[in-house]
């Protein structure tokens, strides 16, 4: 072997050295060295009380005075030791295999197999599994006299999902980072600053090394150096284009992009430490060291994103910094990544992202991250993410369809329900999150199930949507009122429906989104009262960037019926637009003045809008029939309406109806009444009283039994 190669094999073994920690209390170790599959040990003269113990476990020991060491393991979890002892005189020592529980049990005694004037040598492969390996000379010194090298758990990949890559020669291959985009031939040498879809999202996954995930992921499973050759070349033309030639490409800096690229980095360095370098070319170990050092250098420079992406970021410089020994570095990216997981979540332990499909990737997400050893001594960090498991039963519908609330696409959920859960009715908030459930017991049977979702805060803008007072709705076994989706997230027309308000279950004014930057309000659920199976709620928030004072009134009978009251008041006239989207497989049709639908067999939704005006001079009411209500299904012009995206940038159509009405003071009302055949009078009358100091609208039904009264107000 040349010296340069060796140069670089120990540059390697520097780094992956601090895979290992020692803690040294007896201070015997006078030198320790990694050479490829051996780890050799110098210990200083031992005296009778004196003993060491090699730790093979997964508990973390950090201590900075301690030495560090470097490590063999193969992926089959052994390890193969070789310990060169200088011999004592009139000292006998022993190399013991130990358990430690509450008491030491001397598990295996390993004899020399060499012994000369100079060294004694002994060799032994064994299982890691919850064992120490321990070197005495008196064993009933072991818990005073120690040293334990604690094994920190292999670096995982994260987030990997290349969906399809095909090198057709050495210099060309396709690249299909996503289901829903044709493969893109991509040619070496690299333009990384290339965007042909006009597709951020493709960018991103480019700057990510995306093409590299199916390769690392086969290294993974079979360590063949041969599966390493692609992402070489692949990291080999980034480095000359960002390092060498100094150049920048769209989201190449990118926090999340950044993070991903370091764990990939991170990934190979932990693995190639367990096969013989000397077969790796001498010009990747350089580069190797040169990515790892360019990228601490810059993401350790970079803002720190205080959203899902910045967990990316910081888990990536934690890694490259606890690799290259960088324990300053590896310090602040641990204490950001504490502040950055206590703002993932809220405190009613919904991720604080608006979006159920994020709860579940930062779920996994952190389920992978936090298998490394430097984030097991952290009770906050796991109260958090224990506390956001149980969460998870309420991201899916009876039918274990997910919400698609925010940034979300269409998806079925497993879900492990708890022990305790049964067949009563639920009620739950989550005030943090401003996030109301009313839903059917859990072992409910799903055609006889039923769930109410309402939305009533907004505390963050990350993957929102202008969907206040947002309402979702399941009966008898389906959903009913939808969400949009997501789209894409690009700036393109259907994104921008899909994150407006007229693609949610709200109401609209002056054709005009809320705010979904930064007017920022916490939970505006004043009550969730249960009459006897009737729930009664109410939300009420001031606008006051737009002079509107809006209180969203509900009476819910699950299976019966739902009536949504939007009392809205302002101090000029408004264009308010109160809108529904239904389920794509539901056809709503017209009847008389109403419309209809057949959910399942046999159970139609009768759906009644109307308005009511209030008079400014003499607070007299009337009912208002001029309201305008609108069906519609997939229109394009003037403005898109009555869309639904369940996957990446694909829309379905869907009916949404729009109850308008142009005034300053108004009550905007739609009943949803579930019944055996289609209905064709009123079932619901609506009245106001205004004699009295508080105003009270009164809804009632002697069909139903149904008489409730809301306090109501103006502006």
């Amino acid at each position: 072997m040349n010296n340069e190669h060796r140069k670089n094999q120990d540059i390697l073994t520097n780094l992956i050295s601090g895979i290992w920690h020692v803690q040294d209390n007896s201070k015997l170790v006078k030198s320790i060295n990694f050479w490829h599959d051996k780890l050799f040990i110098n210990v200083n003269t031992i005296n009778e009380n004196a003993s060491f113990i090699i730790s093979f476990h997964q508990n973390y020991i950090h201590d900075k005075s301690s030495s560090e060491i470097g490590y063999s393991v193969s992926h089959l979890n052994e390890i193969v030791f070789v310990l060169d002892i200088a011999p004592i005189e009139k000292a006998k020592i022993e190399l013991i295999i130990v358990e430690f529980n509450d008491k030491i049990k001397i598990r295996e005694k390993i004899l020399p197999i060499s012994n000369n004037h100079n060294l004694i040598r002994y060799h032994k492969k064994v299982k890691t599994n919850n064992i120490k390996v321990a070197l005495s000379v008196n064993p009933q010194a072991l818990k005073e006299k120690y040293i334990i090298v604690n094994k920190i758990e292999q670096i995982k990949l994260i987030d990997t999902k290349c969906f399809y890559l095909h090198p057709n020669e050495s210099d060309n291959f396709l690249f299909k980072p996503r289901k829903d985009i044709e493969p893109y031939k991509l040619t070496i040498p690299m333009e990384w600053n290339i965007n042909p879809f006009s597709d951020r999202n493709w960018c991103y996954q480019l700057q990510a090394w995306r093409m590299i995930d199916n390769p690392l992921e086969d290294f993974e499973k079979t360590y063949d150096l041969s599966k390493l050759n692609f992402c070489f070349k692949m990291m080999e033309e980034w480095c000359k284009f960002a390092i060498e030639e100094k150049k920048t490409a769209k989201l190449m800096w990118d926090e999340m992009a950044a993070g991903i690229r370091a764990l990939k980095i991170s990934f190979i360095i932990d693995r190639i430490s367990i096969i013989d370098k000397s077969k790796i070319d001498i010009q990747y170990l350089n580069m190797l060291v040169k990515l790892a050092n360019f990228h601490i250098e810059k993401i350790k420079s970079q803002e720190v994103i205080n959203n899902n992406h910045g967990l990316f970021q910081m888990h990536g410089l934690l890694l490259l910094s606890f690799l290259l020994k960088n324990y300053e570095v590896q310090e602040y990216a641990l204490e950001q990544i504490n502040i950055l997981i206590n703002n993932q979540f809220n405190k009613d332990g919904f991720h604080s992202e608006n979006s159920d499909e994020y709860h579940w990737f930062i779920r996994r997400i952190l389920n992978k991250m936090t298998s490394f050893g430097l984030y097991k001594n952290n009770p906050s960090m796991n109260s958090i993410i224990d506390k956001s498991i149980e969460c998870n039963i309420w991201t899916v519908f009876p039918d274990n369809s997910n919400l698609m609330i925010g940034d979300s696409t269409f998806c079925y959920r497993k879900i492990k329900l708890p022990d305790e859960i049964g067949n009563d009715n639920v009620v739950k908030t989550f005030p943090d999150s401003g996030y109301l459930f009313i839903r059917s017991g859990f072992q409910v049977p799903v055609e006889q199930s039923f769930m109410f979702f309402l939305k009533s805060s907004f505390t963050n803008k990350t993957h929102r949507h202008s969907d206040d007072f947002n309402i979702l709705l399941f009966e008898y076994g389906t959903n009913i009122l939808v969400d949009a989706g997501k789209y894409s997230y690009d700036s393109c027309d259907e994104r921008r429906y899909a994150v407006s308000t007229r693609a949610h279950n709200t109401v609209m004014i002056d054709n005009t989104d809320y705010n979904r930057l930064d007017l920022f309000y916490k939970s505006a659920l004043e009550y969730c009262r249960d009459k006897n199976g009737t729930y009664e709620i109410k939300t009420s928030i001031h606008r006051e960037e737009m002079s509107i004072k809006h209180e969203r009134l509900i009476i819910y009978r699950p299976n019966k019926f739902l009536i949504v009251v939007d009392n809205l008041s302002s101090n000029k006239v408004r264009r308010y637009n109160q809108i529904w989207h239904f389920n794509e497989k539901l056809a709503i049709a017209e009847s008389e003045d109403n419309f209809v639908t057949e959910i399942t067999k046999g159970v139609y939704m009768n759906i009644k809008s109307t308005s009511m005006k209030l008079d400014n001079k003499n607070r007299s009411i009337f009912s208002d029939k001029t309201s305008q209500v609108i069906l519609c299904k997939g229109q394009k012009k003037p403005e898109l309406q009555g869309w639904r995206s369940l996957t990446y940038r694909n829309l379905i159509e869907n009916y949404a109806l729009q109850n308008i009405v142009k005034t300053k003071k108004t009550l905007l009302i739609t009943e949803f009444t579930f019944s055996d055949k289609p209905l064709s009078k009123n079932t619901f009358d609506f009245t106001i009283n205004s004699e009295q100091p508080n105003k009270k609208l009164s809804i009632s039904s002697s069909e139903l039994e149904l008489d409730t009264k809301f306090d109501i107000s103006d502006f």
